[in-house]
């Protein structure tokens, strides 16, 4: 499913605004409410993104991708002079 989100927390950075899903100014409903028509309105768009926002979880934020990060990052510190 496509995400819409509010500018909180990691959010922005798990949603690519206008790619695989929409962020929106966090304390404003009229600008989620917008974001929620514009996709439920618009079906193929919404596959679209949708597919986007699956590849993206899939590629970032899996255990394994996640833990293959931590173990990236704490190999380059032990390499670290």
């Amino acid at each position: 499913l496509p995400m819409v989100v509010t500018a909180v927390g990691g959010n922005a950075e798990a949603v690519v605004d206008g790619d695989c899903g929409r962020v929106v100014p966090a304390r404003t409903p009229a600008a989620l409410a917008a974001a929620i028509v514009a996709l439920a309105g618009d079906p193929e768009r919404r596959r679209t993104v949708g597919a986007r926002a699956q590849a993206r979880i899939l590629e970032r934020f899996t255990l394994d991708a996640c833990v293959a990060r931590y173990a990236e990052l704490y190999r380059s510190l032990i390499r670290y002079p």
